[in-house]
């Protein structure tokens, strides 16, 4: 018998790929403000912490601008990008 690995994407991933279909499909457009992360982990029903780590890696790759004490923005990947954002 040949059994196939079984690969399940994590919370955070899924909500990773949730935000960049919505930038990419210009659901969210540059410069639109997120809401916070509580209000994201109860829209969504995950926790506070989970959103906080993807909203980091999102950071890092291009797709948001977390300005602290002011909120989190959607970047202009366009030209702020880096090849973790291809």
């Amino acid at each position: 018998m040949d059994f196939k690995e079984i690969n399940a994407l994590s919370i955070k991933e899924l909500f990773i790929s949730q935000i960049e279909e919505m930038i990419l499909s210009g659901e969210l457009k540059p410069g639109d403000r997120l809401p916070s992360e509580r209000e994201l982990a109860d829209k969504m029903n995950i926790s506070k912490t989970i959103v906080h780590d993807g909203i980091r890696e999102l950071s890092r790759i291009g797709f948001l601008d977390v300005v602290s004490r002011k909120g989190v923005y959607v970047a202009d990947y366009t030209s702020t990008g880096n090849l973790d954002t291809l």
